[in-house]
């Protein structure tokens, strides 16, 4: 459903609740629209998407958070932090795992706020350094991440 935002209105972000896990979870089959890789399973991955975005918003805590925007007809954008560890700092960092913006919303900075967003929630946390995974295909986010600092960290990975 469509989520356009009030033009008069700046939109808050808020933590998502169990009554925003429908409309968060109709978003999720953006994020396989920009080419996953051909041995990826695209049903698969919205599904694991779906049961991550869920337990995440009905167990959110200092390690992770959900976090949305809310549209006229719903939610336009969310946002979920997760903590990982860093191969090499060996310590615990902020990763965007979601970033999703529905389609009515876009262009209207929404992924930039959540950004922004995550940057204060991961210094908010003492953490100083934030990942996130984007596919090459997804060319409009990759824009985002790299006006917004992000750099290619480790362009030569692989899976198999």
């Amino acid at each position: 459903m469509p989520a356009p935002i009030d033009p008069c209105a700046e939109p808050a972000i808020r933590v998502a609740t169990e009554g925003d896990v429908d409309g968060v979870l109709a978003l999720v089959d953006r994020l396989t629209l920009f080419g996953p890789p051909a041995h990826r399973e695209v049903r698969r991955m919205a599904e694991v998407d779906r049961q991550v975005l869920a337990a995440a918003i009905a167990d959110q805590h200092a390690g992770q958070g959900v976090f949305v925007i809310d549209g006229v007809a719903g939610i336009a954008a969310v946002l979920h932090m997760s903590t990982l560890v860093d191969y090499y700092h060996r310590r615990p960092n902020a990763h965007v795992s979601t970033l999703i913006v529905d389609a009515a919303a876009e262009g209207q900075g929404l992924g930039r706020r959540l950004l922004a967003h995550a940057e204060a929630w991961a210094r908010g946390r003492g953490d100083d350094w934030m990942t996130l995974t984007v596919f090459p295909g997804n060319t409009r986010a990759v824009g985002l991440y790299e006006r917004s600092g992000f750099v290619p960290d480790m362009p030569g990975s692989s899976s198999r």
